[in-house]
């Protein structure tokens, strides 16, 4: 039986980015829902993971993480009752986290095209 070959890191972090893009939104939705925000925790872990390999990606991996980060903390500031005070800053920082997302993508596909 053939063994499959590895995936290269910078197909890894697109793929991982593209997971966490998905729930990361979701969460914002639903940020009381523990199995997705174990989901994102995981995203988040594989793309630090992917960034390890590459030089290039450290600046932006720093960038998204920080975002991340202040997203996941007005996240669990919110009271969770209607109407929501601070959904407003929570959608900014969510949007945030897309660019940042974005630009560690746009440089991911650079490598890609590299290798």
């Amino acid at each position: 039986m053939p063994s499959t070959p590895p995936v290269p890191p910078a197909d890894a972090l697109l793929a991982a980015l593209e997971r966490y893009a998905l729930h990361v939104a979701q969460l914002t939705a639903r940020w009381k829902d523990a199995e997705l925000y174990n989901r994102v925790a995981q995203d988040v872990d594989a793309v630090r993971l992917a960034c390890q390999v590459h030089p290039d990606l450290n600046s932006a991996w720093v960038g998204l993480l920080i975002s991340h980060a202040e997203l996941m903390h007005a996240l669990w500031q919110a009271p969770g009752t209607l109407p929501e005070p601070g959904a407003a800053e929570r959608q900014r920082l969510l949007r945030k986290v897309q660019g940042d997302a974005r630009a560690l993508q746009d440089i991911g596909m650079r490598l890609v095209g590299r290798c």
